[in-house]
Formats: structure tokens, sequence, C-alpha cells
């Protein structure tokens, strides 16, 4: 239960510091770079979802089975 907490707290971390760096790069108007990093927040909003609905393993982000992390 602790591992799946802190792995909760550490993808709003990550959320947050996506959030922040894609704000920085459209003020900076590099295009790409803030494209990326909302689908990066995304992404960590997909798995912070499903890791509160309950799908197990989801919470690590890790998919051994085709290579993404």
């Amino acid at each position: 239960m602790e591992n799946t907490r802190r792995s909760h707290e550490s993808l709003e971390y990550i959320q947050s510091m996506v959030d922040e760096l894609a704000h920085m790069a459209k003020r900076e108007r590099y295009e790409v770079i803030a494209y990326l990093l909302e689908l990066a927040s995304i992404e960590v909003s997909e798995v912070l979802r499903a890791s509160e609905a309950g799908g197990a393993g989801s919470v690590t982000g890790h998919d051994e089975g085709n290579g993404t992390a």
C-alpha cells in the first residue's frame, strides 16, 4: 500500500513538473516541445485515473509487453 501511495505522489509530482515545463515551452514558442510535454501530461493523467480505478500494475506505468515505459 505504501508503494502505491508513493507511486501516486510521484506521478502527481511528475505531472506538475511536466505542466510547468509545457507552460515554459509555450511561453518561449517551442511548440513541438510544448506539444510533447502536453502529451506526457495526458499520459500521466490516464495512468493516475487507471490507478484510482483499481487498475492493477498501472501505477508503475511500465508495460513490458511493448517496450514502452
